[in-house]
């Protein structure tokens, strides 16, 4: 997924306060994230309950080298319409765990890891997921 032009998300001056040993060894740099499923996505339907569970991989890079590795289990739930044969839905909760495997920026704290995840995945994925169930599939 490409990030709009001018995301914040995109550039290290988003972190000056949540990850601010990112921002000062790189400061106002672009960010790219390389975003890899480990597995396939386990999906669960429950009558008007969905549940997906996506491994994944998730590196940030700046300048082309990888400065945080991280490996996270992303869950979510959300609700679930069958109309004959058309499912369609929303995500409502996301949850990530995450790993921090490798940093050149020093320790992370799983759990800050965990909320920076939250954020980058409700801003960009997580749309995406919903306008997908909101137009339905077969």
């Amino acid at each position: 997924k490409k990030f709009p032009i001018g995301s914040d998300l995109t550039n290290t001056a988003y972190f000056k306060k949540s990850l601010p040993q990112l921002y000062k060894a790189y400061p106002n740099k672009d960010v790219v994230y390389k975003i890899s499923n480990l597995r396939y996505p386990k999906l669960e339907f429950d009558s008007n309950l969905q549940k997906v569970d996506v491994p994944l991989r998730v590196l940030v890079q700046i300048d082309g080298a990888t400065v945080i590795n991280l490996k996270l289990s992303l869950k979510t739930r959300g609700h679930l319409n069958i109309k004959g044969n058309v499912i369609t839905g929303s995500c409502d909760e996301i949850k990530t765990k995450t790993v921090v495997v490798s940093s050149k920026i020093g320790d992370i704290d799983a759990g800050l890891a965990n909320d920076i995840m939250d954020d980058l995945f409700l801003k960009t994925i997580i749309p995406d997921v919903n306008a997908f169930f909101k137009k339905g599939f077969r």
